[in-house]
């Protein structure tokens, strides 16, 4: 303890860190109830101040080593330059291991582009809710706050998240207009300056989480490196950004220089930069001179250019009047082929019905011809029965001419001879009725013969009537495909 002692004694810059140590020492080694009050923080930062800098140059020559991603410039410098320029204008804050563990969080939090990001490193809200609800559905933090509509997902070199950290920022950097708000306004909290001021401001006061960077690391305490995630997130990824704070830490230490000695240096620049400006307002007037050559070739150029473009809108509109006018050809092309295929179907349902009927009709002959073949056997089988009948009447009559001559008949037999004589006639009658009908049959196999021949020719006509019908509708299908495609005529 005695050594301790001498040391803030030989070091008055460190007496702030003598007043923490006699405090700690009078309460039993405690501090008080809630060591991230806002007592507890500006009673470290009002006692004493920082008597160095970071010399920027210095410091981006040590940290290439640990992270190569400084080499490649750009945002990487801004926002890191913007960081440790509000450390050098802030003399309050002494504990170099805050800035560096500051360091670490902002590389974690944006994704190693130590500048001022959305979640998700989206461009707009609509692509940050996208990515959120795919790769964290059911969370709520990101979802539209219906108060005032904004979407508090992660913001910021910090990741600012939830709407009422959004408030309490505003309560903290006294912000009262609501056009400036971050409540109001979320992505006011992407402005490099201001997501600047919410990073430092709630790890010192610890308003993120209600663990700040004086619970962690304390005046003469070694620090917390691995808890000290707590600050901003639980221990997520906490032991990765101790070693990221660490890493910061080494350069920010080879980095230190006195004060004086970095005023000094930068009076220097000033003076140097001072004697430039005569040079520089000679080359100057040089420059000017150039310019306004420069700027009477460039006008010329752009005359010529603006002449350029006139011609250019012109063939435009030409071709834009061409366009319209092929627009409308297409157009009227695509309704004529509409229509043509409107016919083309209505003629196929005209041909699908004229071939049933021809089925229809076809059938029927086969049903005809099928009849008069039954005819035809039935009028053969009737000529035999005639003929047969013929032979009978031929020998019955031969028989009959001879009794007369051969036998004295009595009365009874003549009758009886006179009955079958009258018998005979009655055949003979029915012989001559069935030659009649015969004759009657022959004439109507002929007649329906004549009917089938008649339909026959009528199907043939048809059939004919069809392909001439096929070939028509299949030219207006090419010349209706002729004039779409080449706006002319296919014959």
């Amino acid at each position: 303890m005695l050594r301790t002692f001498l040391r803030l004694v030989v070091q008055p810059q460190r007496l702030g860190a003598l007043a923490i140590a006699v405090a700690t020492l009078t309460s039993g080694g405690a501090w008080a109830s809630n060591i991230c009050s806002a007592a507890n923080v500006n009673a470290v930062l009002e006692n004493g101040q920082r008597s160095n800098k970071i010399d920027k140059r210095l410091f981006y020559e040590n940290i290439k080593a640990s992270f190569p991603v400084f080499d490649k410039g750009g945002n990487h410098y801004i926002g890191t330059d913007a960081i440790l320029d509000y450390w050098n204008r802030n003399p309050k804050l002494k504990d170099n291991r805050w800035l560096a563990y500051l360091m670490g969080t902002t590389l974690h939090e944006t994704a190693n582009r130590m500048f001022p990001v959305r979640e998700t490193l989206a461009s707009s809200d609509e692509i940050a809710l996208q990515r959120l609800r795919r790769f964290l559905p059911g969370k709520t933090y990101y979802e539209r706050w219906d108060e005032t509509g904004q979407y508090y997902y992660g913001r910021g070199y910090v990741q600012l998240t939830w709407h009422y950290n959004y408030k309490k920022a505003d309560e903290r950097l006294g912000i009262t207009d609501r056009e400036k708000s971050f409540y109001w306004n979320a992505d006011l909290a992407l402005d490099p300056q201001a997501s600047l001021d919410i990073i430092y401001d709630g790890m010192l006061y610890g308003w993120f989480t209600r663990r700040c960077l004086l619970e962690y690391f304390r005046p003469n305490v070694q620090g917390d490196w691995l808890n000290a995630r707590r600050v901003i997130n639980g221990k997520d990824r906490a032991a990765d950004i101790a070693k990221l704070s660490q890493k910061f830490l080494t350069a920010i230490k080879a980095a230190e220089v006195p004060a004086s000695f970095a005023e000094t240096v930068e009076a220097q620049q000033n003076s140097s930069v001072g004697q430039d400006i005569e040079g520089l307002r000679t080359e100057n007037t040089k420059v000017l001179k150039q310019v306004d050559d420069l700027r009477t070739e460039m006008l010329a150029q752009i005359e010529a250019l603006r002449a350029d473009m006139n011609r250019e809108r012109t063939r435009f509109e030409t071709l834009t009047l061409s366009n319209e006018r092929l627009a409308s050809d297409i157009a009227g092309a695509r309704t004529e082929l509409g229509a043509s295929r409107q016919q083309v179907q209505d003629s196929m349902a005209e041909l699908a019905a004229t071939r049933a009927d021809i089925d229809a009709t076809r059938q029927q002959l086969s049903q005809t011809q099928t009849e008069i073949e039954a005819t035809r056997t039935d009028i053969s089988d009737t000529r035999g029965d005639i003929t047969l009948l013929r032979g009978e009447i031929d020998d019955v009559r031969a028989e009959l001419a001879a009794l007369p001559r051969q036998l004295e008949l009595s009365v009874e037999d003549q009758q009886r001879l006179i009955a079958m004589e009258s018998s005979l006639a009655s055949s003979e009658a029915a012989l001559r009725a069935a030659e009649g009908d015969r004759r009657l049959n022959r004439d109507g196999v002929q007649a329906v013969e004549r009917q089938m021949d008649a339909l026959a020719e009528q199907l043939n006509q048809q059939n004919r009537q069809l392909n001439l019908m096929t070939q028509a509708l299949q030219q207006a299908n090419n010349r209706t495909l002729w004039n779409y495609m080449f706006g002319g005529s296919g014959e």
